[in-house]
């Protein structure tokens, strides 16, 4: 955060952003906005953006694409701790994840189910996204990607 400089010398952190600060936070804050949207409700009836999220990270990430770590998935998708649980009890009782203990460690299995609805969802997700990134040049996307790395 940068400086200000009070009346009597000393270096103090701004209360406010400039103009230019305001319009990139609100242009970062738009990209996740309608990033959510656009998926929120899109891929299919059953299926939420959370649960495609969850779903599809413990196939890609987990052992042999049905096992992961509670917490590795949480630190893979950013979310805390309470949302992660609150979400994976919602898949529990639909019967698309499992949770079980490995000693001191929480496990996610991926059930059959999950892996059906991840099967059905996956070519909607694929078009959706797409062609939401359609509309960007290959320079704008070489942008989009070194900013998202940087951050």
């Amino acid at each position: 955060m940068s400086q200000d400089i009070d009346k009597n010398g000393r270096d103090e952190p701004q209360s406010h952003l400039d103009r230019h600060e305001l319009a990139l936070w609100q242009a970062l804050k738009k990209i996740s906005a309608t990033t959510a949207s656009v998926m929120r409700g899109e891929i299919g009836p059953g299926v939420s953006g959370a649960d495609f999220s969850v779903l599809s990270r413990i196939e890609e990430l987990g052992e042999q694409g049905q096992v992961l770590a509670q917490s590795d998935l949480m630190k893979s998708l950013g979310w805390d701790k309470s949302r992660l649980s609150h979400q994976l009890t919602r898949m529990q009782e639909r019967g698309l994840i499992e949770r079980r203990r490995n000693g001191r460690e929480a496990e996610v299995v991926l059930r059959e189910a999950g892996r059906a609805l991840l099967a059905s969802a996956r070519p909607k997700q694929v078009a959706i996204v797409k062609n939401y990134l359609s509309q960007l040049t290959e320079a704008e996307a070489e942008a989009m990607e070194a900013l998202a790395a940087k951050l």
